[in-house]
């Protein structure tokens, strides 16, 4: 097991969508909901927030600007979580947004799922760590 403690970590859970997004939820157990996002929430309207956790699910295709925003959202200490396909199943679908005019989307490749691949992989993103546990309290709010 990998030391993961006091730095951002990279997580890949691989399997089909049921068992990844279990898997990730096993290891975020110990968080409140609320310090984690989900890729099925709009990461865009969290930016300038932090969570302990952000969750992609990329079994519906790589989405760049979403893996951008999801980064920026994890405070030290946190987990940026990728669910992905087996290794070596390409996950292609959604590559609209990487197609620039004159090409469409069937002129894009795998290169940039490949890459993704290559570099969590290198990275040791596959490498278990203990499950995550938050530093943080729950947010109380004003007594507004």
């Amino acid at each position: 097991m990998r030391r993961c403690t006091g730095h951002r970590r990279g997580l890949v859970f691989r399997g089909n969508p049921a068992q990844t997004r279990s898997q990730a939820q096993a290891h975020l157990a110990s968080i409140p909901p609320s310090h984690v996002a989900w890729s099925h929430e709009d990461l865009r309207a969290l930016l300038g927030q932090t969570r302990d956790a952000v969750v992609l699910d990329l079994h519906s295709g790589l989405d760049a600007n979403a893996l951008g925003q999801a980064q920026g959202l994890i405070r030290g200490g946190g987990d940026l979580i990728l669910l992905m396909p087996p290794a070596g199943e390409l996950s292609l679908t959604g590559q609209d947004n990487l197609a620039i005019s004159p090409y469409t989307t069937s002129d894009v490749g795998s290169r940039l799922w490949r890459r993704l691949e290559h570099a969590t992989k290198a990275a040791g993103w596959e490498t278990p760590c203990p499950p995550l546990t938050s530093p943080y309290p729950e947010p109380a709010g004003s007594p507004e």
